[in-house]
């Protein structure tokens, strides 16, 4: 049971009792196929669609309950209904973000699809757009999140990449939407090279000053890059911006708030990217999609998102045997439509993904995740939950750089963030989301509350670690749960229930808090 609650504790938001007994059911391999086939969760996505959460806006800091209606809606009917208006209100701007992060919460709890959630997790961190660094962003950011990240999180990269080139989130975010021929913006091109494929691994402006000198293999494309083919890169992509409504001469860009081709703003001439040499005049769009193929289809490519799926899914610093198997995947599948699947697979099987299981250390999202989960703690996500996770250094959708979080535990257990961490447990256990509704109990406490202490810490240390934990951390919680209980007898919760049975809850839940504060229920 351990090997199994300790593989799903690595791939899920939180060891479920259900998913562990399909996994002992189905058997690892066959779970993981089932986890990477394409579909949606349709009693997850049908809860969504009732969901609702209370915000407050307006002059007077009115509360008011909303649905997700914004997340659903295309862009053209979003823009549409704020920028038609001559001065949008600012909750219209930022409500799809906002719904966004709910939806997202919402499905890490409730949807039987993790591993594709957390995958999709990766991708919106590899492809990193802040919803706060734009209006525009904000506002068709459901679109991003359900027709980019959501539709290609288990498909093929080489689709994936242009639908994230074309998307507005990513026109806007590094600045493409303006870019003209003479000069370039190089911002998307720069981070196209350094993050999304290649990576500064294979980065070589400090060992060559000319593309000509740059190794190259047998087909003459170069095996780095340097600043001149950022520059190149950068060329191919002009004309590459948004239907905004902007005025050009004698032209108005449609608003639709979709991907629009200015075909007078590209750079039309010759160019040269990687050694591969581009004839001038090429037909719409052949320019960037030249680029994105040699990209997509790079042997550095594939060492670079490989390593980073391996970091993700096995250790921060995963063997290199485990990198060359994704990779091997990756290459033969570079033209499959799940090919991101298969990788992701091929890892999950991996003898070193078993060998390396309870080493990561879990994302403050995982984390906040994982309690409710594993607490079977019934509460719907709110947008309270920002705060909850910013002070824990985690930035919902609003990471202000393009790398996106980082994916190491040195970032995220340093002494300040152990203490958040700590402080936002045992705020979840007992914080009171709206100051007034006390989170409840769990079905799972409620079974216990007839035994001795012994017996819960036992029964919960199994739930919540898949084994038994130390006898020293045992022993601390008994003593700190039990210090204000010097007369009760033998631990006799029977009796507490009886005399005082709120303050059995909180006792039970003040178990479960300091639980999940045990350093092996901070790892994954």
């Amino acid at each position: 049971m351990k090997q199994w609650h300790n593989a799903l504790n690595r791939v899920t938001y939180g060891v479920r009792s259900d998913e562990l007994e399909q996994v002992q059911s189905l058997g690892w391999k066959a779970w993981v196929a089932e986890q990477l086939s394409p579909g949606e969760d349709p009693a997850c996505e049908g809860q969504l669609l009732s969901l609702t959460y209370a915000m407050e806006h307006g002059k007077n800091d009115r509360v008011s309950s909303f649905s997700l209606e914004r997340y659903w809606e295309s862009s053209a009917t979003l823009v549409d209904r704020v920028f038609n208006k001559d001065e949008p209100e600012e909750l219209e701007l930022r409500r799809p973000a906002i719904e966004t992060a709910i939806a997202t919460w919402y499905r890490a709890l409730h949807s039987r699809q993790q591993v594709r959630e957390m995958l999709i997790e990766f991708w919106h961190n590899h492809f990193n757009a802040s919803a706060d660094a734009d209006d525009e962003i904000a506002l068709l950011f459901g679109v991003y999140d359900r027709e980019v990240m959501r539709h290609h999180a288990l498909g093929n990269f080489r689709e994936f990449l242009e639908a994230v080139a074309q998307s507005t989130a990513m026109l806007y975010s590094l600045d493409n939407v303006w870019s003209k021929a003479s000069p370039a913006n190089e911002n998307y091109a720069r981070e196209l090279f350094e993050l999304h494929t290649l990576g500064a691994m294979h980065y070589y402006n400090h060992l060559y000053a000319d593309w000509s000198e740059v190794p190259k293999d047998d087909n003459g494309v170069a095996l780095g890059y340097i600043d001149e083919d950022v520059y190149e890169a950068a060329r191919a992509f002009t004309g590459w911006t948004v239907a905004n409504g902007e005025e050009w001469e004698d032209d108005i860009f449609p608003r639709t708030g979709d991907f629009y081709y200015h075909d007078q703003w590209h750079d039309h001439y010759q160019k040269r990217v990687l050694g591969v040499p581009f004839a001038s005049h090429q037909e719409a769009l052949a320019d960037g999609r030249k680029v994105l193929d040699l990209l997509a289809y790079h042997p550095g490519t594939a060492r670079h998102l490989c390593t980073k799926l391996c970091r993700w899914w096995v250790s921060d610093n995963p063997p290199e045997s485990v990198v060359q198997k994704a990779m091997a995947t990756w290459q033969a599948t570079a033209q499959a439509p799940d090919q991101i699947a298969r990788t992701v697979e091929t890892i999950l099987l991996s003898e070193e993904f078993e060998a390396h299981l309870h080493q990561k250390v879990k994302r403050p999202n995982h984390l906040l995740f994982s309690v409710i989960r594993q607490l079977d703690l019934d509460i719907a996500p709110s947008i309270e939950w920002n705060w909850l996770l910013e002070k824990m250094g985690y930035r919902q959708f609003s990471w202000p750089t393009p790398t996106g979080h980082p994916d190491r535990s040195d970032y995220w257990i340093t002494t300040d963030m152990l203490l958040k961490r700590w402080n936002s447990i045992t705020s979840l256990v007992w914080l009171e989301i709206d100051e007034h509704e006390k989170l409840p109990s769990t079905a799972a406490a409620e079974r216990l509350n007839d035994r001795k202490l012994s017996t819960i810490l036992e029964e919960w240390g199994r739930l919540l670690l898949g084994e038994s934990f130390s006898e020293a951390a045992r022993s601390a919680i008994r003593s700190e749960v039990m210090k204000d209980l010097a007369w009760l007898p033998n631990e006799d919760w029977d009796r507490l229930r009886e005399e005082d049975p709120e303050y059995l809850e909180h006792k039970l839940l003040q178990v479960v808090s300091w639980m999940a504060l045990l350093p092996e229920f901070q790892k994954r």
